[in-house]
């Protein structure tokens, strides 16, 4: 008998029973308005490793398609299950797609702050009172506000720019790359990590802002669960670029960052079933494995960061904060042009995924929080897949399908 991988049972928003009863205009997604860089700050956000962020300048999204993955994704094994087998985003899609650093420190530390951090960092006092809830906000209303009032300031000074730096970024963040479930907020711990560019350089942004998404698709995996929080620009463009029959066809000219394909006025969705759930999830349910693209960026002319290449491979938690996650990408080899065999049996994060990562709230010491899986980041390049990687794409074998058949959900249509 084969062991038994998914555990959700009828609890997982995918079974059909959830899907029939499930109202779909009940799913929301976080995402904002483009905001763009003042010319002075842009030296600075290059330094930051935010240069290639900053040109992906239209996240609309399609909570239609995002709701259609989500249904898909399985938090057991942090990836989605499809007719063709396992896939998932990884580390490599956050560097092709948003050009964020990969290799570097977690973005780990204190959630717990004075809200004089707001005022010392940033230079006014922008957090929004609370009552009973934990974690502190910055209102992005008031963010932005700001921000325009300092571009306006014909000020040139270092200190001047430094701010504006600082201030945009926390919109980007709140907007796009970390979008909190309120829809209105940005927690403020990120602003700990501000003190300098070069301290800002050394963290791992791109495996952060993967967490978060990760975090938002396990606990929405939950039937009835209907906010969607992350970086859900981030999974419509993978979803994109992986699965073209359910893509718009982009005819921008587009450059490094990939995302910038979807990015603009000139998408044709005349193909795409735009706004429909119902075909999203038809037409996934008949996906042939020639109709997923494994190796998506095999022929684009970018040469990625030797040390971010590096570590795309690696089997790691990804940490932000008060996230830890499980970057599996043992099993999905074949997204990195290796053989897949059957894989082991995924990481179990224990106590600390999903909803009871709260916990670091009540540690003193965040040093003292998940720290075992904390090591295992410090130790990426000793956890890299091994395997050859083939020059062309390869695809699912006969002996990983029979397999996958036994142990992934009923409700796959074969």
């Amino acid at each position: 008998m084969a062991q038994q991988l998914l555990t959700m049972g009828e609890t997982h928003r995918g079974t059909r029973a959830n899907l029939a009863t499930f109202a779909v205009d009940r799913f929301r997604t976080r995402s904002h308005a483009y905001v763009e860089p003042d010319e002075r700050i842009i030296p600075n956000l290059q330094a930051c490793g935010f240069g290639h962020i900053i040109k992906v300048n239209n996240n609309t999204i399609d909570r239609k398609f995002i709701l259609a993955l989500q249904e898909r994704w399985r938090p057991e094994t942090h990836t989605f299950h499809l007719p063709i087998g396992e896939c998932t985003i990884t580390l490599e899609d956050v560097y092709m797609l948003l050009g964020l650093p990969i290799d570097g420190k977690a973005v780990n530390g204190s959630v717990q702050h004075a809200n004089s951090m707001c005022e010392r960092v940033l230079g006014r006092d922008l957090v929004v009172p609370t009552q009973g809830s934990r974690g502190q906000g910055i209102s992005l209303v008031s963010l932005r506000d700001y921000y325009d009032e300092l571009v306006l300031m014909d000020n040139f000074t270092e200190e001047h720019v430094w701010l504006m730096t600082k201030v945009y970024i926390m919109l980007m963040f709140g907007k796009l790359l970390f979008p909190e479930s309120t829809g209105n907020t940005v927690n403020f711990f990120y602003l700990s990590k501000f003190d300098s560019i070069s301290k800002i350089r050394k963290y791992s942004w791109g495996s952060a802002v993967l967490a978060m998404l990760y975090q938002s698709l396990c606990k929405n995996a939950v039937a009835e669960k209907c906010t969607f929080y992350g970086c859900a620009f981030l999974l419509q463009v993978w979803g994109w670029w992986r699965m073209p029959t359910l893509s718009p066809v982009g005819r921008n000219n587009y450059t490094f960052p990939y995302a910038t394909r979807f990015c603009g006025p000139k998408l044709d969705y005349s193909k795409n079933p735009r706004g429909s759930v119902v075909l999203y999830r038809d037409l996934i349910d008949h996906l042939r494995a020639e109709d997923f693209n494994w190796r998506p960026y095999l022929l684009l002319d970018h040469e990625p960061n030797e040390s971010d290449r590096e570590v795309w491979t690696a089997v790691v938690p990804i940490i932000r904060f008060n996230i830890i996650e499980m970057h599996q990408s043992d099993r999905v080899r074949l997204q990195f042009g290796m053989h897949q065999p059957i894989p082991d049996p995924p990481t179990d994060l224990g106590r600390w995924h999903i909803k009871r990562v709260n916990n670091q709230w009540d540690h003193a010491d965040y040093r003292t929080f998940a720290p075992e899986f904390c090591e295992m980041w410090r130790q990426r390049r000793s956890r890299l897949l091994q395997f050859p990687v083939a020059q062309l794409p390869m695809f699912p074998t006969a002996t990983y399908l029979a397999w996958y058949r036994t142990v992934t959900t009923p409700d796959i249509k074969f």
